[in-house]
C-alpha cells in the first residue's frame, strides 16, 4: 500500500516584492492510489489564481492496466466548480475556464469500443479533427 500526502505547500521569498508567497496543493486519490484531482490554490494570499486538474483512467484490471491516463483537464477555477458550471467559450477568441483538455484513445479505431471511428484525422487551425463517418 502506498501512502501519499494529500496536501503539500511551498513558501518562497520574493525578493522583488520583499514578501513571502505561500502556495498549497491538495490531491485526491482513487482506490488504486492514483491522483484523480489536484486542487492548486496558487498564492494563498490572493484569489483568482486557483486551478483544478482532473484525471481519468482507461482501466482494465483483468489485464493489469490500472494507471493508463485517458483524459486530463485543467481549469482556471477551484475544484468546487462542477463540470456543468464550467464556462465553455463559443468562439476561439473567448477564454473560458478550460486551460487544457487532453484525451487519449488506446483502442484501435475499428474496434467495437468506438464504433464509427475511421481514424482519419484532419487539422484545422492547428486543432485535430477526427472524422466519424
Amino acid at each position: 500500500m502506498w501512502v501519499r500526502a494529500p496536501r503539500y505547500g511551498t513558501r518562497s521569498f520574493l525578493t522583488a516584492a520583499n514578501t513571502w508567497r505561500t502556495t498549497r496543493t491538495t490531491n485526491t486519490y482513487d482506490d488504486y492510489g492514483m491522483t484523480v484531482q489536484t486542487a492548486a490554490d496558487g498564492d494563498t494570499a490572493k484569489t483568482g489564481d486557483e486551478t483544478c486538474t482532473r484525471t481519468w483512467y482507461a482501466r482494465n484490471a483483468g489485464k493489469g492496466l490500472t494507471s493508463t491516463v485517458s483524459r486530463t483537464r485543467t481549469v482556471a477555477a477551484t475544484c468546487l466548480l462542477t463540470d456543468d458550471r464550467l464556462d465553455l467559450p463559443a468562439t476561439p477568441t473567448t477564454r473560458g475556464d478550460v486551460l487544457t483538455d487532453t484525451a487519449v484513445v488506446y483502442e484501435p479505431p475499428t474496434s467495437s469500443v468506438m464504433p464509427g471511428w475511421t481514424g482519419q484525422r484532419s487539422y484545422t487551425s492547428g486543432r485535430p479533427r477526427v472524422r466519424t463517418d
